[in-house]
């Protein structure tokens, strides 16, 4: 065992195979029960295939930055507000 202050039956006690109620469960089953991993996986896909081009990093980038854009514009209209509040005083 390890170092600890533990008594060794009690470390035996505790020290099981138990698999806490979960089971393997290979790629094939996986799929089978769960139809929206093929449409995920597809999705990825044109993600990646975007990504290895360099007209689909600029898109995504394009993205990101308006995504960013419109978050700072958020935090703006936010931290205005307070800044002349506290400027009056």
């Amino acid at each position: 065992m390890f170092n600890s202050n533990i008594p060794d039956d009690i470390l035996r006690q505790y020290a099981s195979t138990n698999d806490f109620g979960f089971s393997a469960v290979d790629s094939g089953d996986a799929q089978e029960q769960n139809p929206e991993i093929e449409e995920i996986r597809s999705k990825l896909d044109q993600i990646l295939q975007m990504n290895a081009t360099c007209d689909g990093a600029l898109a995504v980038k394009n993205q990101y930055d308006a995504l960013l854009k419109a978050r700072l514009l958020e935090v703006e209209r936010a931290i205005i507000p307070l800044t002349v509040k506290f400027a009056k005083k």
